[in-house]
């Protein structure tokens, strides 16, 4: 493969995930600061909370809703799974094709900013989960 098929290569995929990155950016920073946020909590309480009181449901109903909403919560939290391998997948595959175009020397510190980039997540995540 030819070097300015390689850098092509690695340009498409570097944009393609600083749309994701920009995209997740959006809706973490700004689209959460917006007025017509989402109820705090999990979706489901909620769902069930109006569901219950708006429709008048019985008990039967009011258990076959839970039931429902249990199902579809699992079939989501699975589908976001999934996509999270895919993410995962084009990061790797960029990563493996980034690092075909450098130099010795510039593979060294571009190890070392990853290190840094897994390191700042990682601090991030434990953030967040210490916030809920």
């Amino acid at each position: 493969m030819t070097r300015s098929k390689k850098l092509a290569i690695a340009s498409f995929l570097t944009i393609f995930l600083v749309g994701i990155v920009l995209g997740l950016v959006l809706e973490r920073f700004v689209l959460e600061n917006c007025p017509a946020k989402r109820p705090k909590g999990d979706p489901s309480d909620f769902i069930y909370k109006k569901f219950t009181e708006r429709l008048s449901l019985d008990e039967e109903q009011k258990s076959e809703l839970k039931r429902l909403l249990a199902e579809i919560k699992e079939q989501h939290r699975q589908i976001r799974k999934q996509d999270h391998k895919k993410y995962k997948t084009i990061q790797q595959e960029f990563d493996a094709a980034f690092r075909t175009i450098l130099t010795e020397e510039q593979l060294v510190i571009y190890e070392q900013m990853v290190k840094e980039f897994e390191e700042r997540m990682k601090r991030a995540k434990r953030k967040r989960h210490t916030k809920d």
